[in-house]
């Protein structure tokens, strides 16, 4: 599923060391770099390797 991971794609993740899953905007602006996942309403940056993806979330344009 890594290769879906496009910059502004939204996914649901478990952040290592938690049971939660939570919505995450991952952000990769440019292509020579990994990018990484931030998460709403908070200050915290994880890195891919960081997290258990576990679905795309669904989006469409209106």
């Amino acid at each position: 599923m890594a290769a879906e991971l496009k910059h502004g794609r939204l996914a649901y993740v478990v952040p290592h060391g938690t049971h939660e899953v939570v919505l995450a905007k991952f952000i990769n602006a440019d292509p020579a770099t990994q990018g990484f996942f931030v998460f709403f309403g908070t200050d915290l940056q994880l890195w891919p390797e960081d997290v258990e993806l576990v679905e795309l979330a669904v989006t469409r344009g209106v």
